[in-house]
């Protein structure tokens, strides 16, 4: 089987220089390619990639590229059905479809693609935005050894990867590796069982094993990838305690007797009209998860888009929270649900991607996203892939303790404590014996 072949990483062409002094780039860790993995000619590397990758800081993530994260992650949730039980990374999407939208030349296509994620300002707005993002999410400042064990854990992937005996367009190949920090290389799609494999193994390496199928098929015609993956893990900053069995959980297709989890402390809380939300942070207090009980005439997810990014309106007060112990994995077929949110000419085929490959004009007909959700006393570990295939052709408070239970339906939202921006969603409407 032909394996992918890592290409046009810039530890490529100074791969001596940089592993002698342990060096890595803007937080993305730059690994020592295969030896036995057949590499291109590194004149042709370096001659297509330019510029310092992740040159931006933290500070310079824009409000703006914020919304239209949040927006988009809002928009996803509520398309993905009243009944949904699951979860999504909204944010794994929204960067396929970022790096789609440096594939287009054709200016009207690529304004209806940034207006379906949200996003108001320019295709290079876009880019800096989402590299400064990148960049303040997977900072070399976090350390993720074991005498930090219990800081959250957060790595981001992105990846471009094309037939062997097809060409990038240089100005593609910069985009994604400067901006997005993408490795970029050569795929073997004439094997079709080979090709799954290995960008299944991809996924599954970049998820810690949460996401170890994200596909298990490829249209024949396939010429281009693009993906991305997510990885969580983090411990609460209060540990909850088990109690097997303990409570009925009441679910729209009926009751379901739990494992809950259950803690007493001080934590940030609002009640609104659109239904309660609780703030859960984890050890480190880079990330906390946002839990909303939605008001009676409510469903979970219209309350979660409804109350998404006011985590600062919440204020701390005395609770006590019940929540059941949750195992969700998900796998969407995300070309569907993109339609209802009015990506038109992306889901029809009409959009010609015409940047990413030298002489080619690509459409899309496939964009998969897996997901997988773990929370139990001890913290949360989740992941997230997606995967488009490419071919031619305000708060009230009372004085009282709270009662916080999850025994009904609710929604879950990962967030980054810094910019707030969501990185994991959840929709609990229905819970298995």
């Amino acid at each position: 089987m032909k394996k992918i072949n890592l290409i046009l990483r810039l530890a490529a062409i100074m791969l001596a220089a940089c592993f002698c002094f342990g060096c890595t780039s803007g937080g993305v860790s730059i690994t020592t390619p295969d030896p036995n993995k057949p590499t291109p000619d590194p004149e042709k590397v370096k001659n297509l990639i330019t510029g310092e990758q992740f040159s931006l800081s933290a500070g310079n993530v824009s409000k703006a590229y914020i919304d239209s994260l949040n927006s988009f992650s809002a928009k996803m949730l509520q398309e993905l059905g009243s009944d949904w039980t699951g979860v999504a990374s909204p944010l794994s999407v929204q960067l396929v479809l970022s790096l789609l939208a440096n594939g287009l030349s054709d200016e009207a296509q690529q304004r209806e693609l940034l207006s379906g994620i949200c996003y108001d300002g320019e295709l290079n707005e876009l880019n800096v935005s989402a590299m400064a993002f990148i960049n303040s999410l997977t900072s070399p400042k976090k350390d993720y050894s074991s005498k930090n064990a219990g800081i959250a854990k957060f790595t981001l992937a992105n990846a471009v990867f094309t037939e062997d005996d097809r060409e990038f367009n240089s100005e593609f190949v910069n985009n994604a590796y400067n901006y997005y920090g993408a490795e970029l290389g050569n795929m073997d799609f004439s094997i079709a069982a080979n090709a799954i494999d290995a960008i299944n193994s991809w996924a599954s390496e970049k998820t810690n094993g949460l996401i170890d199928q994200l596909i298990s098929a490829i249209p024949d015609s396939t010429r281009s990838v693009l993906l991305n993956a997510l990885y969580f893990n983090a411990e609460w900053s209060k540990p909850f305690t088990a109690y097997k069995g303990s409570l009925v959980f009441h679910g729209l297709n009926g009751d379901t007797m739990r494992t809950m989890l259950r803690s007493t402390g001080e934590y940030s809380y609002g009640k609104f009209a659109d239904g309660e939300m609780l703030i859960l942070p984890y050890s480190g207090n880079d990330y906390s998860m946002a839990i909303v009980l939605p008001s009676e005439s409510r469903i979970p997810s219209e309350s979660m888009a409804a109350l998404m990014g006011k985590w600062d309106t919440c204020e701390m007060r005395q609770c006590s929270v019940t929540m059941p112990q949750l195992k969700l994995e998900t796998n969407l077929d995300m070309l569907p649900i993109l339609a209802k949110m009015g990506f038109e000419d992306l889901t029809s085929g009409n959009m010609s991607f015409d940047r990413i490959l030298k002489d080619s004009d690509l459409i899309t007909d496939m964009i998969i996203h897996g997901a997988a959700l773990n929370v139990t006393e001890k913290g949360t570990e989740a992941g997230a892939a997606t995967i488009a295939a490419l071919n031619e052709a305000a708060s009230e408070i009372t004085d009282d303790p709270i009662e916080f239970i999850c025994d009904r339906p609710y929604a879950m939202a990962i967030f980054n404590n810094e910019t707030g921006a969501v990185i994991f969603v959840s929709v609990v409407n229905d819970l298995v014996s």
